[in-house]
């Protein structure tokens, strides 16, 4: 295809493509996480060549997930629910219109952790439930009538 006869380049494709969830703008970020401790200018390789990213470092747990999720050594074990790395979010980043991108680290999802809870809860629960209407069938454990007091309650 001859390059007149291209499309224009739309400026959601010259943005590059990136991984995590974008944001409209950095204080989107730091309005709830205040100004970072460090910024770096890193190169990363890309399908597409090197591109410069620009990280953003707030100290903890989210940063070395930041670094793993970049340099892309992502276990499988960071989907399942008994690794941390599962109760954070996806890294986040803003795209800037020379092409860098700006990542900030992620962040603890209290809603992952509360469904978690909810889940597995709700398993123990219905296990318990059949061990115990099991444990009647089988009249190991005394039945509701026996329970009752003899002076009528």
């Amino acid at each position: 295809m001859p390059l007149s006869a291209r499309q224009p380049l739309s400026r959601s494709s010259s943005i590059p493509r990136a991984i995590g969830t974008p944001l409209a703008s950095p204080e989107s970020y730091r309005r709830s996480y205040g100004i970072p401790r460090r910024q770096e200018v890193r190169t990363l390789p890309t399908s597409e060549g090197q591109r410069n990213v620009i990280v953003h470092s707030y100290g903890g747990y989210g940063d070395g997930l930041l670094m793993g999720y970049l340099l892309g050594h992502t276990s499988w074990l960071w989907f399942t629910p008994f690794h941390p790395a599962f109760y954070y979010t996806q890294p986040y980043y803003v795209p800037r219109p020379d092409g860098t991108v700006e990542y900030y680290p992620p962040t603890f999802s209290l809603a992952k952790l509360l469904f978690v809870l909810i889940v597995l809860g709700a398993i123990v629960f219905i296990a318990w439930v059949i061990i115990r209407n099991r444990r009647l069938q089988r009249g190991m454990l005394p039945s509701r009538q026996g329970w009752r007091s003899s002076f009528g309650g």
